[in-house]
């Protein structure tokens, strides 16, 4: 059931969980780099890469699985609830032996051509295949957060999360101390993943007692929903994944693993900045599907123009933060060589990513209004060829520009899809002027955004910075004016509206007194 208090609690757990994310990956990353080297922290950068893939293997089962596990659970439906658990879990498991037994034949077949080098082929092979087995391992296992989250129980799942993130970080720190290299890392990562499934099935088990597993409660007809539901959420994932690791990968066989390693520091933040802002909206789905059910659409478009505004307000202050602090940060967190160095400069693919990742989360509130009205068909056609021809542009791009024609690359990819595609559909859809939408969303963010990274950015270039204090307090002072000032455009005029009308009201009751 979707309240505001269980809303607000969801919330905070989550960014709990982001928080101890963004601090192990910001502790623990100069110390992997700097054991590791340039190369081999390229090399596991792009078995990453590689792996990250393995998650779309079920083409989408998991998102109809939760679909349906949401609608049965709030109806007290059991019985079918079970049916789509049994069903799933048989289908699941047979695609984790499936990613497992792929993950044997690549690792043996085309191991020494992941990357362009001699490398230690047999310490590749072997983290490649631990992470990869992992991850087949994993897969049945994930349908009980699926339960955890159906009951919109996020914070459990945040709080695991966040405990498992923080065991995980001490054992890659105590792994790399005794020397184990990659294949310490992979085991590392791969034992997190699967304790944190189980963790999500004792937790499934305690907030749904009901759940039975049993042969005779297989269901082709049940399947054929879950598959049928998540078939395109299942093209919207694959391609998303496809255009965000299609860089590294691209990098890796054409100009080294070295390259792959400049371009990683420079794009490490960006999906905690991408996070930050998703947390916001993603226990939104379940409110918006009541809305949907309900046929409020009024209620629908002023959610999309009101969470747009709020929601670019947060977003453009992210992207303030890394343009202008961003080269000093990179400076004292991973060494001055990863910002000017002769092969490329982390710092301009962070600037280039972050602009991106900008655009993109413009969209935030109007891709989980598309996700709960049930039109993921667009975005699987919009996403699905945006990834064809980012990869070709990103192709040419590296050609061109090296490292950082990776990075523009995935510009090009956010101006079209989220800076106009999605903005125009949903428009259309919600029965919203599209001029209307970008005056009142957009425009002022932006112009707001400009202004004080100009300004922000003239600023620190004339400052001397040289302890993590010196860099700490100005990056506070300047967060809270962007926010004090960009709060008080974007959203205090709509305030004070509510204040003026709320107290004219009151004066009228008095006056009928």
């Amino acid at each position: 059931m979707f309240t505001k208090r269980q809303y607000a609690i969801n919330t905070v757990v989550n960014y709990l969980a982001y928080s101890s994310n963004i601090i192990i990956a910001l502790v623990l990353s100069p110390y992997v780099v700097s054991y590791l080297g340039d190369t081999f922290y390229g090399v596991w950068s792009i078995i990453v890469a590689l792996t990250g893939y393995y998650s779309f293997l079920d083409f989408g089962i998991r998102q109809g699985v939760s679909q349906y596990v949401s609608r049965y659970l709030s109806s007290g439906d059991y019985k079918n609830f079970n049916k789509t658990l049994n069903s799933a879990l048989v289908m699941l498991s047979g695609i984790g032996v499936a990613a497992a037994l792929i993950t044997v034949l690549v690792g043996l077949q085309f191991g020494d051509s992941l990357v362009k080098g001699g490398l230690e082929s047999k310490v590749i092979i072997s983290s490649f295949m631990i992470l990869g087995c992992g991850i087949g391992i994993k897969f049945p296992l994930l349908l009980f957060q699926t339960v955890v989250t159906g009951k919109n129980r996020y914070d459990i799942a945040g709080l695991i999360s966040f405990v498992v993130k923080i065991i995980q970080g001490i054992s890659t720190w105590f792994v790399l101390s005794k020397g184990y290299g990659i294949i310490g890392l992979a085991l590392v990562t791969t034992a997190a993943q699967i304790v944190e499934s189980v963790l999500m099935m004792v937790a499934a088990w305690i907030l749904v007692p009901q759940i039975r597993f049993n042969f005779s409660d297989l269901d082709i007809a049940s399947l054929k929903d879950v598959v049928k539901y998540g078939f395109w959420n299942f093209i919207v994932g694959i391609a998303g994944q496809t255009t965000l690791y299609v860089g590294p990968l691209l990098i890796g066989k054409m100009l080294g693993p070295e390259l792959v390693t400049y371009y990683s520091i420079g794009a490490n933040l960006i999906p905690y900045y991408g996070s930050f802002v998703g947390i916001l909206s993603i226990p939104l789905l379940q409110l918006v599907i009541a809305k949907d059910v309900k046929q409020e659409t009024e209620e629908l478009r002023e959610m999309y123009l009101h969470g747009s505004r709020y929601v670019t307000l947060i977003t453009t202050f992210i992207a303030f933060g890394l343009i202008v602090f961003g080269k000093q940060f990179l400076g004292k967190w991973m060494g001055m060589k990863y910002v000017s160095g002769d092969l490329c400069s982390s710092y301009t693919i962070m600037v280039i990513l972050s602009i991106a990742m900008m655009i993109e989360l413009t969209q935030t509130i109007g891709r989980q209004i598309l996700f709960g009205v049930r039109k993921n068909k667009f975005l699987a056609i919009i996403y699905g060829g945006s990834s064809i021809t980012t990869f070709i542009i990103t192709l040419l791009s590296i050609k061109l520009y090296a490292a950082t024609g990776a990075a523009m690359a995935l510009l090009v990819h956010s101006v079209v899809t989220s800076g106009i595609l999605l903005p125009f559909y949903l428009c259309r859809y919600l029965k919203i002027g599209l001029w209307y939408y970008f005056k009142n969303c957009i425009a002022l963010n932006m112009i707001f955004f400009c202004t004080m990274t100009i300004l922000g950015k003239a600023l620190v270039t004339r400052a001397e910075i040289g302890s993590w204090f010196e860099l700490i307090l100005p990056i506070c002072v300047a967060s809270l004016m962007y926010l004090a000032l960009g709060g008080f455009l974007i959203i205090g005029k709509d305030l004070l509206f509510k204040v003026a009308q709320s107290q004219m009201l009151r004066i009228a009751a008095w006056r009928k007194i």
